[in-house]
């Protein structure tokens, strides 16, 4: 265990609150006067997700080369580290989308579970247990009707959308609902601390008891 560095990492579907929750967090441990950042999982520039590096993401070697990248950044940066959508959508939803097999999915989590394993990382997922209520009455209101477009014509364009002819605002909502099934079978095997729990408007509006506890949180 490195005592110089903490991993906090959030998860969720796009719309379950990772950015809002992961802003509430630094904020709190730098309240605390824990030195904390945090990085936004959209970053053009992001440390662990650079451009380059995204631009492979159909590359077989892709999630070796996320590894190593992860890798490197823990080695470069101190103190509170939090990352959103850093361990599972920028990876898992990648290989998911292209429809890759199950053991290369598992493969990378093994890979990357001994990478940041030294540095006591603790995951949160935010959990939408009706992903079609949430974005057909929640989302898609508070989001706009561009920004769910955009992502229905995302779903559309991935291999697996293809294979399994998902299509429109039904397809968008059983892709986003089997990748959240693939997430928590995923976390439920994890050999690190995990918390999951509901995403909801009351979620996006502070920090509960639950995981400011489960943070190490006063």
């Amino acid at each position: 265990m490195n005592p110089e560095r903490q991993l906090w990492l959030i998860e969720g579907l796009p719309g379950s609150g990772k950015s809002t929750t992961s802003d509430f967090l630094c904020t709190s441990a730098r309240d605390n006067g824990w030195a904390a950042k945090w990085w936004l999982e959209e970053l053009k520039d992001h440390p662990v997700l650079p451009v380059t590096l995204k631009m492979s993401a159909r590359d077989i070697q892709f999630p070796r080369l996320y590894v190593k990248s992860f890798e490197d950044f823990l080695l470069r940066e101190t103190g509170i580290l939090i990352l959103d959508g850093a361990a599972l959508q920028s990876t898992v939803r990648y290989l998911y989308a292209n429809a890759a097999p199950t053991s290369v999915i598992e493969q990378y989590i093994d890979e990357w579970t001994e990478a940041v394993r030294p540095y006591s990382p603790k995951m949160m997922m935010l959990t939408i247990p009706d992903p079609f209520e949430h974005y057909a009455n929640f989302v898609r209101h508070l989001r706009g009707a561009e920004w769910t477009s955009k992502l229905i014509r995302y779903v559309e364009s991935t291999p697996l959308a293809m294979v399994r002819q998902w299509s429109g605002f039904d397809g968008f909502v059983a892709f986003w609902s089997e990748y959240q099934a693939t997430c928590l079978n995923i976390l439920s095997k994890l050999p690190i601390s995990v918390l999951s729990i509901e995403a909801s408007p009351a979620t996006a509006s502070g920090l509960s008891s639950e995981i400011r506890t489960f943070f190490g949180l006063p």
